[in-house]
């Protein structure tokens, strides 16, 4: 659906998407796994960075978020692949709100009313 309105602005838009691996820049395609946070609020992402820098001198301050930046990626990766290597395929937050639709949908029953037309409620 989107794709296609994306065409139809741009083909040269869509033939650049479709050049990327739809895993690494679609939440839909990834397999389960994130290759990054994707947030559409990014200057709360930069601000977490920055803070407590604004005052410095410009070479302190690209050197501190280089370090930052770094760091945070660095963990991330490390968290990342220790719930793979330990058989866990999504965040706490994930396995948390998956968790609860399975208990949620324990309750659930299908009721069969008028049998002659395979008819469900």
């Amino acid at each position: 659906m989107h794709m296609e309105t994306i065409e139809r602005i741009n083909q040269d838009a869509l033939s650049w998407l479709e050049a990327i691996p739809f895993e690494k820049w679609a939440l839909s395609h990834d397999g389960g796994r994130r290759y990054g946070i994707m947030t559409t609020n990014m200057s709360e992402v930069f601000n977490s960075v920055l803070k407590g820098a604004r005052s410095f001198p410009i070479t302190a301050f690209v050197q501190l978020t280089f370090y930052r930046v770094n760091s945070y990626f660095a963990i991330r990766r490390e968290h990342g692949a220790s719930r793979l290597a330990s058989g866990e395929q999504y965040t706490p937050y994930v396995d948390t709100k998956i968790n609860a639709n399975v208990v949620k949908a324990g309750s659930h029953e299908v009721v069969c009313m008028i049998t002659s037309k395979d008819c469900f409620m």
